[in-house]
């Protein structure tokens, strides 16, 4: 399953004032790749990873999904797509802290009727594959921040989504726990799955195939390894 941009462009309206967050830009993600996104705060990079993962919407150019336009899409398929195809991480974990680590796990669970079985089993099973199963009975709060941000790759990973999206994922972490996140998320993309990751951590281009940065709302490739 391909992600293809093609010339898009998304513009806020601040102070009466339109703010050019991306400019045209065109490019196309693949499945089995580890993406990282990078460039000052501002440029465009939250921006343009909303739109990938269908949260935000666009005013110009088009987005194909598997050469689809996302935009001839109803409310209903492009729901299907955010639950089963892409898998979201973001900076602050956004754990439900009443629930167990294995509860968070399961919340993407609960409309996906293709999840067949026992749903905590499956649960455990992926908290096991983060190193975190003798956590699972463990609240939020009763985590670390990296504990808590693995809980959060694994709740992005119980649907098997072709993409998993992320966001500055170790932006609140230390250098120890983000070298975690980093392997792990590239450990995903050995696996065949499509992993884009927004981050400020120059720490994130050794495990990057493709680098992009975007500043002033425009894409460009910085660097990417021969036969990734």
């Amino acid at each position: 399953m391909s992600l293809k941009l093609e010339n898009v462009s998304k513009t806020f309206v601040k102070k009466k004032e339109n703010i050019v967050v991306l400019d045209k830009v065109s490019y196309e993600f693949e499945p089995g790749k580890f993406y990282a996104i990078i460039g000052h705060s501002g440029g465009g990079k939250s921006t343009l990873i909303k739109i990938l993962g269908l949260l935000l919407d666009f005013q110009e150019g088009k987005y194909l999904i598997d050469g689809r336009d996302v935009q001839e899409m109803n409310e209903t398929e492009l729901a299907l797509l955010r639950r089963e195809k892409i898998g979201f991480v973001f900076q602050d974990y956004f754990l439900d802290p009443y629930l167990k680590a294995y509860e968070n796990v399961m919340v993407p669970m609960v409309v996906n009727r293709k999840i067949q079985g026992d749903k905590k089993e499956l649960a455990l099973s992926i908290l096991d594959s983060v190193g975190l199963l003798n956590r699972a009975n463990h609240f939020p709060k009763e985590l670390s921040g990296g504990e808590q941000q693995r809980v959060a790759i694994a709740r992005a990973m119980v649907n098997d989504p072709k993409y998993i999206l992320a966001d500055e994922p170790t932006g609140n972490l230390d250098r120890k726990n983000e070298k975690i996140i980093f392997e792990k998320l590239k450990e995903l993309s050995n696996q065949g799955k499509g992993i884009i990751v927004v981050s400020h951590s120059m720490d994130i281009f050794p495990y990057a195939d493709v680098v992009l940065r975007i500043e002033d709302g425009l894409l460009e490739v910085e660097n990417a390894k021969v036969n990734s």
